[in-house]
């Protein structure tokens, strides 16, 4: 009987290692829909869900709105499918993006218009507080346009810096970018399938949402900021148990390879 009560206990955990290891997202939009995956997001004046998809080419597009004043700020994100502990695997992401206008003025500019790709979130509003990574792309003067990566925690971000060269881009095209990170946390960021460089960070390991974040002061680039051809997949060490006893009939312990995130485990939905 005990036998067959470990067995059952394990053929559940492992249900639970079957969705803590894996963590994915993949959207070209080509679906013409925000379902597979739920895409959802929030306009700093109230506009729910503020992208549209562009028909012509399939491309995720900022919407048009001309509510607000100052620098306002739309954010879209996608739950990931669970937890994703970056301490425990290699991470990759790759995405376009692009900015559709110019700035005639100075560099000072791109502090209001700018666009971002979160690759790490803990929490689901990317427009305030949050502990994660981003990817911003910002007109700096007269057409010209840099990717830089940044480390946020709650509202203070911080560039990491890069020991290569930034990559010299012209604004209105779409700029291909793919951002590696190992589990011990050596970032590399490649532009145009040019590298920009290595740096390491480990200060943030969980992630709950990707997604992006627009920033403008104008209502003229309100609907000119793109992005397509989303993809976040990670290859790290198999989780596994590697202890089990049952200690009553309420009350098991169960020992893993590896440091497992709490909430992943506090998670009723990821129990079968």
């Amino acid at each position: 009987m005990k036998f067959a009560t470990n067995f059952i206990l394990l053929v559940i955990l492992l249900t639970i290692i079957s969705s803590v290891v894996n963590a994915q997202v993949v959207d070209d939009f080509s679906d013409g829909n925000f379902t597979d995956p739920i895409w959802s997001g929030m306009n700093s004046f109230g506009v729910a869900d503020p992208f549209e998809i562009a028909e012509a080419d399939n491309q995720l597009k900022s919407q048009a709105l001309t509510g607000g004043s100052g620098t306002r700020v739309s954010y879209l994100r996608t739950q990931l499918a669970s937890t994703l502990n970056l301490a425990t695997q290699d991470m990759e992401w790759s995405f376009k993006l692009k900015n559709d206008f110019t700035f005639s003025g100075t560099s000072s500019l791109g502090s209001t218009n700018h666009s971002r790709v979160y690759l790490v979130s803990d929490v689901s509003d990317l427009s305030g507080d949050t502990n994660g990574y981003y990817i911003q792309l910002r007109d700096v003067s007269n057409g010209d346009e840099e990717v830089l990566l940044y480390r946020q925690t709650g509202g203070s971000s911080s560039q990491i810096v890069l020991n290569g060269s930034l990559q010299s881009i012209t604004s209105q095209t779409y700029v291909s970018v793919r951002v590696t990170r190992s589990s011990s946390g050596l970032w590399e960021v490649f532009v145009n399938n040019a590298s920009q460089g290595t740096g390491t960070d480990a200060t943030h390991t969980i992630s709950d949402f990707f997604g992006v974040q627009i920033r403008y002061s104008a209502n003229s680039r309100s609907g000119l900021f793109y992005f397509d051809d989303f993809s976040l997949s990670g290859n790290g060490t198999p989780l596994a148990v590697t202890g089990l006893s049952v200690r009553g009939n309420k009350s098991i312990t169960v020992s893993f390879n590896q440091e497992i995130d709490k909430s992943s485990v506090e998670n009723t939905f990821n129990y079968t």
